[in-house]
């Protein structure tokens, strides 16, 4: 946690896909402290790890890949 969680403020919760490889994805989390009359507030960072399976023979399948379409997607 970057910081401590206020319960008087709501929170806002958004994520991306950061990285995809031939089977795999990494997906970066956002926590947000919003309201209040205060500035936003990063309250926590979260980065996880994704593997696609087939269901049927519990062997790896294809993601789609990550298109970077701007300079800033880039960074």
């Amino acid at each position: 946690m970057l910081s401590p969680l206020n319960p008087a403020r709501d929170l806002r919760i958004s994520g991306q896909v950061t990285y995809t490889g031939t089977s795999s994805m990494e997906v970066t989390v956002k926590m947000e402290s919003i309201g209040n009359g205060i500035p936003v507030e990063t309250v926590m960072i979260g980065r996880f790890s994704m593997v696609c399976r087939n269901g049927a023979t519990h062997r790896a399948s294809k993601v789609n890949p990550l298109i970077i379409s701007t300079p800033e997607e880039r960074v």
